[in-house]
């Protein structure tokens, strides 16, 4: 009996322990068949049921594990028994060993080894596995050592042949608690594996390590290392190199397809570089509890940051010795912790971004003058630059009487050369950053790009949406997101309405007089005019200067 019963600890069913219930139902566990030929005491039929129970749950586990890691496929490795198996039988106890051996092998084929090509779930599950093997590879090593007992019959806890089921029990009481958890984890893990996908197992893990249970604890702080592990690898990647490993979508930072675009004429796919900000964004749902929200956007910020500092448009001397050795230290040693130290996590995370910061001051604000762009900006979006602005509204109204006789549509070359050729005899003539401007037009709604922002006077000036538009070179795209370009156009096309309501408010008498009607009833009607045009040409004053004003304070700020 003792000789069924440890293979039946090792995941090996057949005659005195079955599966119930049998195949083709779930089954739940081994137990011995109610037409056993030896009489079997109640009492002892629990105890050997009881420990059977753990042969059960260690098949169900390595099948997990098996199916997750593709052994038998990907490395030739003879195959853990699945339920539906036939029942085998072994005629003696010396057949054992081999049998443990076997199982110890399938588990121990590739530890630790990590192979992009392998991976269908992924790193953190293959971690998860690979850790799993290594309590598995424990458990069989009690299986094999109590064999060893048992056959001993000079053994002190033993007596041989005749060990009592009482001392089974007590070797393998530390499982009869870890391997119900573990199990569990994979039946979760089988029924909503997108609850448990990258980062999200981190959580589940490290609240499965918050127990009260000493070994509980212990085997899920050892799970969540070897997970975290992972975790560690990725985040190194991040803020150390500025490159994101996640062919999962694992990580809390995504590359999100739906940004990817060029902002105005900024198209870097010429020369296959992305526009690092603009692409990576934060996902709630997959930053690991025990991590604050605001490291995790630190975090971003970082790779973020250190991508633009090692990108090989950046030739700058002066970065030639920056480099971040100490902090891959700092985080290597981080990652061999049993537990997730937070204070010095947030410490390491913090000294980074304090030295990428400084790097990318010098970059971005000092070598690319990047205070001469926001002025650019304020002269053009908000419309500084007032005497080049009037020309601008009232050759678009030129423009646009001209395209209503011919019955065509206005261009974008037509705009752009607008654009160039009014700013002659204005504060706008000598200045060479008003070639970087064009404009995009969209004859129809429906044709703005679902990423852009529809400003609700983005068609009041022609009829239909204009995008005006502004040529970067990098580092500035890392800075001004397609998000900034649309509150940029919001502001432009509201400014240009409130302009030339200000224009025509101011042209509005000289018109008045001019009309052959009105002016045989100009004493009638001269007062209300001046009266109404004075008050709102008084509002669209206060409200220009408070913008413009209000701007500027900003920009002094």
């Amino acid at each position: 009996m003792l000789h069924e019963l440890l293979l039946a600890l090792s995941g090996h069913y057949g005659e005195v322990f079955t599966l119930h219930p049998p195949p083709p139902q779930q089954s739940e566990t081994f137990k011995i068949p109610v037409n056993f030929p030896i009489y079997l005491h109640i009492s002892e039929r629990e105890a050997l049921e009881e420990l059977a129970h753990l042969g059960f749950l260690y098949l169900q586990i390595s099948n997990f594990v098996k199916e997750k890691l593709e052994y038998t496929d990907k490395y030739n490795v003879k195959t853990i028994p699945k339920l539906e198996d036939e029942p085998m039988t072994y005629p003696s106890l010396d057949n054992i060993s081999p049998l443990i051996g076997e199982n110890r092998n399938t588990a121990k084929s590739k530890p630790l080894e990590y192979s992009l090509q392998d991976y269908k779930n992924g790193y953190y599950i293959r971690a998860l596995c690979s850790g799993i093997n290594q309590i598995l590879d424990k458990y069989l090593d009690r299986i094999a050592m109590a064999e060893r007992k048992i056959l001993d019959s000079l053994d002190p806890e033993t007596i041989g042949p005749s060990t009592p089921i009482s001392f089974l029990k007590y070797y393998f009481s530390e499982y009869k608690v870890i391997l119900p958890y573990i199990y569990q984890l994979t039946i979760n893990i089988k029924d909503a594996p997108h609850k448990y996908h990258g980062t999200l197992l981190l959580s589940k893990l490290y609240n499965c390590a918050n127990n009260g249970i000493p070994e509980i604890k212990k085997t899920f702080l050892f799970l969540f290392k070897v997970c975290n592990f992972v975790f560690y690898k990725q985040l190194i990647s991040w803020v150390i190199y500025g490159k994101l490993e996640d062919r999962y979508n694992e990580f809390f930072i995504r590359l999100n397809e739906n940004k990817k675009r060029n902002i105005g004429k900024n198209t870097y796919s010429r020369i296959n570089i992305p526009t690092w900000y603009s692409e990576y964004e934060l996902i709630d749902d997959y930053i690991p509890i025990y991590i604050k929200k605001d490291i995790a956007k630190t975090i971003l910020f970082i790779g973020k940051s250190v991508a633009a500092i090692y990108d090989p448009r950046n030739q700058k001397k002066r970065l030639s010795n920056f480099s971040l050795q100490s902090q891959l230290n700092e985080l290597s040693k981080l990652s061999q912790y049993n537990s997730f130290n937070n204070y010095k996590f947030e410490t390491v995370i913090r000294n980074i971004k304090h030295i990428v910061s400084n790097a990318l001051w010098r970059v971005v604000v000092i070598d690319e003058n990047l205070l001469l762009y926001l002025e650019v900006f304020r002269n053009y979006f908000l419309l500084v630059k007032g005497d080049y602005f009037v020309k601008f509204i009232e050759e678009c109204e030129t423009l646009k009487a001209r395209a209503n006789i011919r019955s065509a549509l206005i261009t974008e070359q037509d705009l752009n050369n607008l654009w160039n050729r009014i700013a002659i005899n204005t504060t706008a003539e000598n200045d060479e950053t008003l070639e970087n401007f064009s404009f995009k037009v969209y004859h129809k709604a429906s044709e703005l790009e679902d990423y852009i922002y529809r400003s609700p006077y983005d068609d009041y000036l022609f009829g239909f949406p204009i995008r005006l538009e502004y040529f970067i070179k990098w580092p500035l795209d890392l800075i001004f997101t397609q998000s900034d370009f649309d509150k940029y156009n919001t502001l432009f096309s509201f400014l240009i309405v409130l302009k030339r309501v200000q224009i025509r408010l101011q042209q509005l008498l000289t018109r008045t007089y001019t009309n052959r009607y009105t002016r045989h009833q100009r004493f009638e009607h001269q007062n209300h005019i001046w009266s109404i045009r004075q008050m709102m040409l008084f509002f669209i004053n206060c409200l220009w200067s408070y913008i413009q004003v209000k701007e500027f304070i900003n920009n002094l700020n």
